[in-house]
């Protein structure tokens, strides 16, 4: 097996080069003029945020510059030149507003223009098509934010295909996610912590249809307001919340070959007071699942050489549900419950051959018949209520949330001797692993804003989670005709973690620059128990974690910035729990009661910068981490091979990531995004060595718009060179995706036709050489597939004015989004 040849870079690297190469500089004259003003709904005087507010000369209604309002309503129109010019306000569902007369004689004025008032658009004869288009690409100060409900290339997917095409995200074999190369990252729905726990996160996230997801939001050095947890930052996947008025709903219906279906429905009923949404969705899967691996060791007497090739079937089919309502007590107060559940059940069937050589010359043959059937189930409660201060003088915020999670594997195994030429299985076993889990989160935040545009955040917040998981493995005996318990196996372990924060975060503008310093204390109490015998731990720490952050406003929409977050991992019952897995008689697995938890110091510079047809956004960035946690592959005498968990000494890290988004016309848009880092390992583990090297990937879509733009056509390329791990190489092989989408009755219907890994190239490979060890292995599944996607809106599709502030975070927030 060898790395994956990337020859098809230069082809996709020419066609996009080549694409920006009409972009073309404009002069532009300029001034240091100003204009300001807050818009709000005529009727109910709250604001509305994302109006358009566009700046014409009045001569000849050439368009010069503008901008979009912000949560508070407010707008701000910097760099006007010298001259007279007319505003036009525009907001689906509301009547356009122009502002005439607009004069500056000078090159240093600012004309405020007060409030202005938006007219509801007249809805009651027609209904309002909406056709605004949301850029793929929104930045703040801590944030990105992907929108992906126009992303083709993911119907009919899963979150896991959503989060595979998202800049700098990564899903290997298992379904484990990285965020600029590094696993150790904190996944969020709706901005809450969830029963997303180790093993049953990616399971839980293929239950959720791609359908179903509106945006999301990556916090790679998030503020002292966040939970520190996540080496990498913060990954929220915000769920879809119908904003429009009246009823309304969607439906989505997806056929994929080789038994692939997915259904989504979603029902919102929303006016001035309340607003009522329900959603639902099922997904089936069915494919192939194999595995292929070869191992060399050099041993005392010899070489000895295992080659393994496990051919099977991998069968998912899940549940998600989501309903919940928000109502308006007073203009100024709202509160809102949610809950959200899931039911996914897997089942992985394969035959696993294996061939054991000794100095070149056969030794033993075996075959592994195994079934894994395993159940995840999740079931989350919230309750939040917001005060909004008058005069918009800050907020204050509660949120509650329960989660509860269980998680059941299954195995039952039949293995038998090819050398011995009997049919009878020579050892038969079974698995019964459940695993429960609750987590509980609770906070206060509030918000207080005062003149001179100063900002005090404070808040409180406290977590209790509990994870219980119980191994039970039973042999057959042949003699009696009956299993019984292997009880030098069979465990119970329990973590019981408690955390309780309190934070505070300053923040100013100066003009054009504006910065945030933030502190977060945290006292943990931590439990872990071996039930089965009797063990009791104790590991309490105390931390701090100071976080800063610094924005320049430069011309022409452009932008400095500069952060700074400490930041820890903290060891999971899985990396944990001492009792060895043996699902895999040569691929065993176990936990370290030792493990310390890891702190990371996180520094990045960035530079954000739009033009009419081109947006660029680079992020430089460095990583410096102690007692990191690692797996570790460990070899034994015996032929087996355990994977556990050790502290590294400290790694660092360092690297650039780039995005870019470029639209040479209405018709024609293309996303680029790249992220290249050197990674440094250091350790003193003598079964490790000290590692470096250069890692890099990138990912590239691009879209054409034809037939009065009722029809796209969308190409998506993902490439991962092969990145340093501790003890070896790991590659995600690429893969290119074709999309086909036409839209009929005014929109309201789309087709879309979707090949996904085009070439069957996608996969996973790894390389492990440790000392006298050698291992390579390679996992394929079925990638190449052919999707057929058909999706309905109806309902009076009327855009309400939702005055809730859009928030939250690692469970401090109340709507799903984490603004600042």
């Amino acid at each position: 097996m060898k790395f994956y040849n990337g020859y098809v870079i230069i082809l996709f690297l020419s066609h996009f080069l080549f694409s920006i190469h009409g972009l073309k500089a404009q002069n532009e004259t300029t001034g240091n003029n100003k204009l300001s003003g807050r818009v709000l709904d005529g009727v109910t005087k709250q604001p509305l945020d994302f109006v358009n507010i566009t700046l014409f000369t009045a001569k000849d209604s050439v368009p010069v510059t503008g901008g979009i309002s912000n949560i508070e309503g407010l707008f701000s129109i910097s760099n006007i030149p010298r001259g007279g010019f007319y505003a036009r306000l525009k907001f689906i569902g509301f009547e356009e507003k122009i502002i005439s007369d607009i004069q500056f004689k000078g090159n240093s004025e600012h004309q405020k223009l007060g409030d202005i008032l938006l007219e509801n658009a007249d809805n009651e004869l027609s209904e309002v098509v909406v056709e605004a288009e949301q850029k793929m690409l929104e930045t703040s100060i801590d944030k990105k934010v992907f929108n992906v409900e126009e992303d083709l290339s993911t119907r009919g997917g899963t979150a896991n295909d959503v989060l595979s095409n998202v800049p700098s995200i990564d899903i290997d074999q298992d379904g484990q996610i990285s965020l600029r190369g590094n696993s150790n990252v904190t996944v969020l729905i709706d901005g809450r912590p969830s029963s997303l726990s180790g093993s049953s996160r990616g399971a839980i996230l293929d239950a959720i249809p791609a359908a179903s997801i509106e945006r999301v939001e990556v916090v790679t050095n998030p503020s002292a307001k966040y939970d520190p947890d996540g080496m990498s930052g913060i990954i929220n996947i915000v769920l879809k919340k119908n904003k429009l008025r009246g009823f309304n709903g969607n439906i989505d219906g997806t056929y994929g070959t080789g038994n692939n279906y997915t259904t989504a429905v979603g029902v919102n009923l929303r006016n001035d007071k309340f607003n009522v949404f329900a959603n639902y969705s099922y997904r089936y899967y069915d494919g192939y699942r194999n595995f292929f691996s070869d191992r060399e060791r050099e041993l005392a007497f010899g070489t000895e050489f295992l080659s393994q090739e496990r051919y099977g079937r991998d069968n998912n089919n899940g549940h998600t549900g989501k309903a919940g309502f928000d109502y308006r007590i007073k203009d100024n107060h709202i509160i809102g419950m949610s809950a959200t559940g899931s039911y996914n059940k897997r089942t992985r069937d394969g035959l696993l051959s294996n061939t054991l050589y000794l100095n070149g010359v056969k030794d033993s043959v075996w075959q592994r018949n195994s079934s894994e059937p395993r159940t995840s189930q999740s079931f989350d409660l919230n309750l939040n209520y917001q005060w909004t201060f008058k005069e918009k003088k800050g907020e204050m915020i509660a949120d509650f949330n329960q989660s509860w999670g269980k998680n059941t594997v299954k195995g039952y195994y039949d293995e038998y001797d090819l050398m011995e030429w009997t049919t009878n299985p020579a050892r038969m076993e079974q698995l019964d692993n459940p695993t429960m889990n609750t987590v509980f989160s609770g906070l206060v935040d509030i918000v207080r804003n005062f003149k001179n545009a100063m900002r005090l955040e404070t808040g409180a917040k406290a977590i209790v989670n509990t994870d219980d998981r119980t191994q039970f493995r039973e042999i057959y005996d042949f003699e009696t005709a009956d299993f019984y318990p292997d009880t030098n196996i069979n465990n119970r372990f329990k973590l019981t973690e408690q955390i309780y924060a309190v934070y505070g975060i300053f923040g100013h503008q100066v003009k054009k620059f504006k910065y945030q310093l933030g502190i977060r204390l945290e006292q943990a109490l931590v439990r872990p128990e071996l039930i089965t015998t009797g063990e009791k731990f104790k590991n309490d720490y105390f931390s701090f974690f100071p976080s800063a952050h610094l924005a320049y406003e430069l011309k022409k929409k452009g932008e400095l910035f500069l952060s700074y977050s400490r930041r820890i991992n903290r060891p999971s019952s899985w990396n944990l729990n001492p009792f060895t897995e043996y699902s895999d008689p040569f691929n065993l697995r176990m936990g370290n009661p030792a493990l310390k938890p890891e702190y990371i110091n996180s520094f990045e510079v960035g530079y954000n910068k739009s033009w009419k047809k081109l947006t660029v956004n680079a992020t430089g960035y460095y990583r410096h981490s102690t007692d990191v946690i690692q797996r570790v592959r460990t070899y034994y005498p015996d032929g087996t091979a355990a994977t556990v968990f050790d502290n590294l000494d400290k790694t660092m890290n360092y690297g650039v990531e780039g995005i870019m988004i470029y639209r040479p016309w209405d018709w024609w848009r293309t996303n680029f995004s790249t992220n290249v880092y050197q990674s440094f390992l250091i350790t003193s583990n003598p079964e490790l060595q000290n590692n470096s090297g250069l890692n890099w990937g990138f990912k590239l879509s691009s879209a054409i718009d034809f037939w009065k733009k009722t029809t796209t056509f969308q190409l998506n390329y993902r490439y991962n060179a092969p990145r340093v791990v501790p003890q070896g190489l790991v590659q995600y092989k690429p893969a290119i995706d074709l999309s086909l989408q036409r839209q009929f009755l005014d929109k309201k219907l789309s087709v879309t036709l979707r090949i996904s890994d085009v070439f069957d190239w996608q996969g996973f490979y790894m390389l492990v050489e440790n000392q006298n060890v050698w291992q390579e292995s390679e996992y394929k599944w079925q990638s190449r597939r052919l999707f057929l996607t058909v999706s309905y809106r109806f309902g009076k599709l009327e855009v309400g004015n939702d005055s809730r502030r859009r928030r939250g975070s690692s469970g401090n927030g109340s709507g799903g989004d984490m603004d600042f």
